[in-house]
């Protein structure tokens, strides 16, 4: 286990500096995604958790590709779930330390995905050990180190879904600051194409031109997105939206384009009609390009997620933050979307996001995150803040 610098500890309370070197430990791995490299963070992980008593599966699915669960019963009673995922962005560049070097400059340690999520996995790791090594007889705790986050999850939290883990609470460990999150949005990526007819440049008016058909259509989107779309309100997630992230069409540069694609991101509220969005879309493109033939595909989707105010969960959260910081938590939401949705929408498990972050928000930026930018870095007030949330919310939920 040298892989990460410092090898795995049975205990990781009472100091800050045995939460610090595990941190560290994590940042140095680099787990980055694509192309992945989870297996020594699972490996790593699972044997910190097999010390603390807990029962390790290493569910590799690649050969450097893993997702780790730890299970520890105590006793009778409820199961708490910690979900946090290994994998990272790779690093961009405008770094000035080592992006994997854990940098610590008084109450910062710096590293890519030090933030998201690292730091995450460091706190739920230390929260549990510490619980287990007091005398407890009651409730099962499970954690969950995944692969695949950044790029959708399919292979990560999505393949406990197809395990069928049972929990009747689970904690997203993602950096969400001084707010308890308790939904985000869902995504429809929409393929639109426009088929039309190709001719001669120097004689346009013989065939139909494809890109000006998406031209039209794009166009007609935009209009769309900002009124009609945005019809909807909800008390802690901004509105539906809509993203053109690409376009591609014709072959060359004196031939009438006869196809054009594009590829469009709708996020969209808990309670939208997708199948009406999409019919809506399809409707545009006819309207507004008739001399084309055009199609709309589903690429991909993601489910929204949202745990109701009053859900036991959301109490026994409130009461642990409380008992910490000393000040009441505020609620909050996401506007990109986590693995809360695999949990929540699949499983059917009650599920909070919560996590330490950089505490660093930029001015009207409502994810207060330095997650995928360059020097990104993490609090380590608030790791060991976030640990001993985690540790009140272990025991609320096990002794519910």
């Amino acid at each position: 286990m040298s892989h990460a610098g410092a090898e795995p500890r049975s205990a990781v309370s009472p100091g800050q500096d045995q939460l610090v070197e595990l941190l560290s430990s994590l940042v140095r791995i680099p787990s980055t995604n694509p192309p992945g490299g989870e297996l020594p963070v699972a490996e790593y992980l699972g044997e910190v958790w097999r010390l603390a008593g807990f029962e390790v599966e290493i569910d590799r699915f690649d050969s450097d590709r893993a997702n780790v669960i730890g299970r520890r019963r105590f006793g009778p009673g409820p199961t708490l779930l910690f979900n946090g995922h290994m994998d990272v962005q790779p690093p961009g560049r405008g770094w000035t330390v080592d992006p994997f070097g854990a940098v610590v400059v008084g109450d910062r340690l710096y590293g890519q995905g030090a933030e998201d999520m690292k730091a995450g996995l460091a706190a739920m790791t230390a929260a549990a050990v510490n619980y287990a090594a007091t005398d407890r007889d009651r409730g099962e705790l499970v954690l969950t180190a995944v692969a695949d986050e950044v790029c959708g999850g399919v292979q990560g939290t999505k393949r406990l879904v197809d395990q069928r883990l049972r929990a009747d609470f689970a904690v997203v460990c993602e950096p969400t600051g001084t707010e308890l999150y308790l939904a985000h949005r869902g995504a429809l990526w929409l393929r639109l194409e426009t088929a039309g007819r190709s001719a001669h440049g120097g004689r346009p008016w013989l065939g139909r031109n494809a890109i000006n058909g998406m031209v039209s259509w794009l166009a007609a989107l935009q209009e769309w997105a900002p009124t009609t779309l945005r019809r909807t309100q909800h008390p802690l997630l901004p509105d539906n939206t809509l993203n053109i992230g690409f376009v591609a069409g014709g072959h060359k540069i004196n031939v009438v384009a006869d196809r054009c694609t594009a590829e469009i991101d709708l996020r969209h509220l808990p309670d939208a009609d997708t199948a009406q969005l999409v019919d809506e879309i399809r409707a545009i493109g006819a309207a507004t390009s008739p001399d084309c033939h055009t199609s709309v595909e589903l690429a991909g989707s993601v489910d929204p997620m949202e745990t109701p105010v009053d859900s036991p969960i959301v109490a026994i959260c409130q009461r642990a933050y409380e008992a910490t910081v000393g000040s009441p938590v505020r609620f909050g939401a996401t506007a990109g979307f986590q693995d809360a949705h695999y949990l929540s929408r699949d499983l059917g498990i009650p599920t909070v996001m919560f996590g330490p972050y950089a505490a660093a928000a930029t001015e009207g930026d409502d994810y207060p995150s330095l997650s995928g930018q360059p020097d990104e870095w993490v609090s380590l007030s608030a790791v060991t803040a976030t640990t001993k949330v985690y540790e009140g919310i272990i025991h609320g939920a096990l002794n519910a």
